[in-house]
């Protein structure tokens, strides 16, 4: 199979994403006010924030999954546009197939990449070795753990074409020790020629990129290395204190209204048994 690559050497030096003064609005809401942006080759990024605060919009542009209102986008001075074969984008929700086996899912990919059966074999099984998966390669997906299910999801990226990898969320739903060996897993990939964006709120998954951005309101308000940003101004907790509050008033509003609503059924309830009392003993 032959892919059509931009050109370019492994060089730390090199700007794998560069953002330029990029706005995003809908209708009367400003969801990304200039951001500026610029991501080297061979880093792992973590982009952190709280809900709303317009992570999800900024990766999926780079992505070329949205249009930005102004500004632009380069990848490794092109045009997101004509740098599609070499971007992975991989949203939050999980997309594989609990039916098939991990394997399975991996072939059915690099058949829709135009692979042919002898090279997906090949190629399958080593991102499988890569993403640590081997051993379970050919168990259902539906008996992977959180951390497993996302190791694969990533592994549906990493066809040799992929050098930058863009991530939504992913340890969402993810158990703690998951979350460490996912993480883990993405600096090791670093190390290599793939440069990784990650959106995240959770203060303890940033720490584990080599920089950090942080977001609020359509901006980076800061950037940095995480233990600089720690010991500057606590600002990885301050964001996932931030996000925490708005969960919780999320959650508390959730259950407000489940609260008000078995009320209200319980006065509906109360209503009809009364009526079908009325029925039958007309004296009531």
């Amino acid at each position: 199979m032959i892919v059509n690559r931009i050109d370019f050497s492994m060089d730390s030096n090199k700007d794998a994403i560069r953002v330029n003064n990029l706005t995003r609005e809908y209708n009367d809401t400003t969801v990304l006010a200039g951001v500026n942006l610029i991501i080297r080759e061979g880093e792992f990024y973590a982009l952190m924030g709280p809900n709303g605060s317009g992570k999800t919009t900024l990766t999926s542009i780079i992505a070329c999954v949205r249009r930005p209102s102004s500004g632009n986008v380069e990848i490794y001075g092109k045009s997101p546009d004509k740098a599609k074969d070499i971007i992975a984008y991989i949203p939050q929700d999980n997309f594989s197939s609990p039916y098939l086996t991990g394997r399975e899912n991996l072939t059915y990919f690099a058949g829709l990449l135009g692979y042919s059966k002898k090279e997906a074999r090949k190629i399958v099984t080593e991102i499988l070795e890569r993403i640590e998966l081997i051993k379970d390669a050919d168990k259902r997906v539906s008996t992977y753990s959180g951390g497993m299910r996302k190791r694969l999801e990533i592994g549906t990226a990493l066809f040799p074409s992929t050098r930058i990898l863009i991530l939504d969320e992913p340890t969402t739903g993810v158990d703690p020790t998951g979350r460490r060996e996912f993480l883990g897993m993405l600096n090791e990939m670093c190390k290599g020629d793939l440069t990784v964006l990650m959106t995240t709120h959770i203060g303890t998954d940033a720490e584990m990129a080599t920089r950090v951005g942080l977001m609020d309101k359509g901006r980076i308000i800061a950037e940095g290395q995480p233990e600089e940003l720690k010991s500057k101004i606590g600002l990885l907790s301050i964001v996932s204190v931030k996000t925490a509050i708005k969960t919780r008033k999320s959650q508390m509003h959730s259950r407000n209204l489940t609260v008000v609503n078995c009320h209200l059924k319980r006065i509906v309830d109360t209503e009809s048994i009364l009526k079908m009392r009325q029925r039958q003993h007309p004296i009531l």
